[in-house]
């Protein structure tokens, strides 16, 4: 398979993952769950609340990475679309 073609196959596979209900659902709710235990700490928690911001932080970056490999195969199919168009050198 060209890297075109994997790039499209690894798009389509992430855009799926963010369609789906159930990830999600999981993705919300373990950020709904980080948020709410962090609003339950004490003043005196401070590395608690640290590891709870870094954890809804990576699940945002997580976020972010899968719409990227989405866009990217979005944008490769739109060049093999071009090129076979003759939009595209």
């Amino acid at each position: 398979m060209a890297n075109s073609e994997e790039e499209i196959a690894r798009g389509n596979k992430a855009g799926e993952l963010l369609r789906n209900d159930v990830f999600q659902e999981a993705f919300d709710a373990l950020r709904e769950h980080y948020i709410e235990q962090w609003t339950l700490t004490s003043v005196d928690e401070f590395e608690k609340r640290e590891r709870l911001h870094v954890s809804v932080a990576v699940l945002e970056e997580i976020q972010s990475h899968f719409e990227s490999i989405a866009l990217t195969g979005r944008m490769a199919a739109d060049q093999i679309s071009a090129a076979k168009e003759g939009r595209y050198h």
